[in-house]
């Protein structure tokens, strides 16, 4: 041993508590310990000054050298200082012990209790290769976002190109929303892993964070209605399968992904109408802002296909399809959602829409063409904000029909005007709640005015 100028060697140590022991970080448990096992081979604390800073990075060396306020205490650069290797190996009831590593993602915890065992081979103040470590439990939890999966896990710890890695690994697993009481989704497989910028213990590393969620159940699509802002649109049976994949960073804050979902079977209702059949739904997020859960959704997808319309229960059209495309746009995920986009339209025919402005059967039997013309393109603006859906200035082409309207659904009143015309006659509708009213006497006209009235709570996305 050398007190002043040299090293400090010790080892090797052997460390048993088998009575239980509370590990604590900032005056909080971190974590409780019902056994546990520590050996220290050789481990070496550099005492010599010259040596010290020659090895350290530039930001220890700061804040080693930096005088600290009054009171302060630096509690990261006496790590600098340390090089060997450590064995432990304890039955945890938390993981608190990891807090420090992800602090610069307060959108990430990590949870649970399980058998932990850890090598650490460390160098002036950096992981080294042959770290390890590896913690397994039953009942594991990992929240991203605001999104938080339990299950039985295993946590893999280690180094890959000199950057630390660590791996949640689930074998059996239920996906929960923050402030839902139950899960929305049931898989077999998830993974989350967790990459340092850097080795060092010194600083607090910059992460980057990948989730891959495989092809999982969603035993029950009404789950999702938590995440639609109005009453008047709901999810009314159904299930599914999901799968994503999540990159985020704290570096830049930012995020991308996607998300795919898929049923066989769905229902939805919205006032009187009714749909049920397929449903597939590809949302391309990128252009990530965590710190608001803003992504852009350019090349995002919504499909339907076999889908029988209803209107009061009575059977307006089988076997109906349609596909929106958004062109640009943003999305907050909420619950609710909160998005504003610009989207392309394919519809089989304008069934969907002109029951929602028919008032019963023999209203739409008298559209006669109009319903019968297929193959209609067009585009809108989707709006979703604070209680409002809002179609605006959506606009429908086809075999000599153009369509265009406004339609607004929101918790108070429900307004909508539409236009039509084929074959040079024309025709335009309106409705206020469940009172619609038809006319073909000056349709243009009278669509305009009835349009410039159809206002709503005017949504203003904090996107």
């Amino acid at each position: 041993m050398e007190t002043r100028r040299g090293p400090i060697e010790v080892g090797p140590i052997r460390l048993r508590f088998d009575d239980g022991a509370e590990v604590f970080r900032d005056d909080q448990r971190a974590a409780s310990l019902s056994r546990l096992e520590a050996s220290i081979e050789a481990f070496t604390v550099v005492r010599d000054r010259d040596r010290r800073r020659a090895a350290l990075p530039a930001q220890a060396e700061e804040e080693m050298e930096s005088p600290a306020p009054a009171g302060a205490v630096n509690r990261l650069a006496w790590v600098a200082q340390l090089a060997g290797t450590l064995d432990l190996e304890a039955e945890t009831a938390g993981v608190g012990w990891l807090d420090a590593y992800l602090s610069r993602a307060d959108w990430l915890e990590l949870e649970g209790s399980g058998h932990l065992v850890v090598r650490l081979e460390v160098e002036r103040g950096e992981l080294r290769p042959g770290t390890r470590l590896v913690f397994e439990g039953e009942d594991i939890g990992v929240r991203y976002l605001d999104y938080r999966a339990r299950g039985r896990a295993e946590l893999v710890g280690d180094l890959e190109d000199g950057r630390p890695q660590l791996d949640a690994r689930f074998r059996g697993f239920e996906l929960e929303r923050e402030l839902q009481e139950a899960p929305y989704v049931r898989g077999d497989e998830l993974s989350v892993r967790i990459s340092a910028r850097d080795a060092s213990l010194v600083r607090l590393p910059e992460l980057d964070v990948t989730v891959d969620l495989p092809w999982s159940e969603v035993p029950d699509l009404r789950a999702y209605n938590v995440y639609l802002p109005v009453d008047e649109l709901a999810i009314t049976g159904g299930r599914g399968r999901v799968r994503a994949r999540f990159e985020l960073e704290t570096a830049e804050s930012a995020g991308r992904g996607w998300v795919e979902l898929e049923s066989d079977r769905f229902e939805l209702r919205s006032g009187e109408l009714g749909l049920a059949g397929r449903l597939h739904v590809v949302a391309q997020l990128g252009e990530g802002e965590i710190a608001s859960r803003s992504f852009g959704l350019s090349g995002s997808t919504l499909e339907l296909s076999g889908i029988t319309v209803r209107r009061q229960g009575e059977i307006v059209n089988e076997n109906w399809h349609g596909e929106l495309g958004f062109e640009r746009g943003r999305l907050r995920l909420g619950p609710p959602f909160v998005g504003d986009a610009e989207v392309s339209l394919e519809l089989a025919d304008a069934s969907p829409l002109l029951a929602y402005f028919a008032e019963r059967r023999p209203k739409l039997s008298r559209l006669g063409r109009v319903l019968r013309v297929r193959d209609i393109t067009g585009s809108a603006r989707i709006v979703l904000d604070r209680g409002t859906l809002l179609f605006d200035r959506f606009e429908l082409h086809g075999d000599r029909l153009d369509l265009e309207g406004r339609l607004c659904l929101s918790a108070g009143t429900d307004r909508g005007a539409l236009y039509a015309k084929s074959l040079g006659i024309g025709m335009a509708a309106e409705f206020v709640d469940r009172d619609r009213r038809w006319t073909v006497i000056r349709p243009r006209h009278w669509y305009e005015k009835r349009r410039q009235q159809v206002r709503c709570l005017e949504p203003t996305p904090s996107l």
